[in-house]
């Protein structure tokens, strides 16, 4: 096998890894029902309203997203944001994070090879 398919398997291993604990049980439950809450009725009758908007640059990406406070609401992104600030400073030596966002992707939507700095 060739040193670029070496790496290319390695890379596909690794696209995506699990942390166990990252959350505490009680917080990952917590934001698990919230999540099941939003999509067990499609007609979504809570007083707090989200939305995904379409977001497209051409040659870069095509998805729908919705900033991860808007989803969550303020208390519990709050504590969402406490465990994933303390992760990236304990395992990556990140400082800070920008505002997430939560993407859904259709059929036809896409992520590109893209740099988010201008």
């Amino acid at each position: 096998m060739s040193t670029r398919a070496g790496s290319l398997a390695q890379s596909e291993r690794n696209a995506c890894q699990i942390v166990p604990g990252f959350l505490s049980e009680a917080l990952a439950a917590t934001a698990r029902r919230h999540y099941d809450s939003r999509f067990a009725d499609g007609r979504n009758t809570e007083e707090r309203h989200f939305g995904f908007d379409l977001w497209h640059i051409e040659g870069s990406f095509t998805a729908f997203r919705t900033p991860a406070v808007d989803f969550f609401g303020d208390v519990l992104w709050v504590e969402l944001e406490t465990s994933l600030v303390a992760f990236g400073r304990r395992e990556l030596g990140c400082q800070a994070i920008t505002p997430p966002w939560l993407s859904v992707y259709l059929d036809g939507c896409e992520q590109r090879l893209h740099t988010d700095v201008w």
